[in-house]
Parts: C-alpha cells; structure tokens; sequence
C-alpha cells in the first residue's frame, strides 16, 4: 500500500527519470501515475523530456551530462550529433 507521502512500505518514491525523492507533486509518465517528479512530469507532458534533462537538485545531475535549461540541453543535442571530419 502506498502512503499520501509516496512511500510503498517503507521504500521511499523515486523519480523514474532523475531519481528525486522529494516533490511537491508526483506526476504521470511514460511508467504510469505517479512515476515522475513535478520537474519531470511537466516536461513529459509538453514532450520536452529528454535524456539530458535533469533538475539541479537531482542526485544523477552532472553539469557535463546533463541541464536543467531545454535550450541547453538542446545544444548538448546537436554537438553530439555533429562528426568531427566533415
């Protein structure tokens, strides 16, 4: 059984997508109800979740990785698909 706080049996929520465990609300995702973040959820939502994306205060959050701004991780997107040699 899961608690009003997110907790099933004493095993903390976690975000599916960036692993938080403390959120004002949880929000559909790809996993069902309830799987994402409200950081998460609402980019899911407008179809701007990517693997880039990460909240600041995610605990899998790695400057070098990952942003929390959509227009950043879209420039992380496109150098990775330019080939160096061409």
């Amino acid at each position: 059984m899961v608690s009003p706080d997110g907790e099933a049996r004493g095993v903390p929520r976690r975000c599916s997508h960036c692993g938080v465990q403390k959120t004002p609300q949880w929000r559909t995702g790809p996993g069902g109800p309830k799987t994402l973040c409200n950081a998460c959820g609402v980019r899911y939502k407008s179809g701007r979740l990517l693997p880039e994306y990460r909240p600041a205060c995610s605990p899998t959050f790695s400057s070098e990785l990952h942003s929390n701004h959509h227009r950043k991780v879209i420039e992380m997107r496109r150098k990775k698909e330019v080939v160096p040699g061409f």
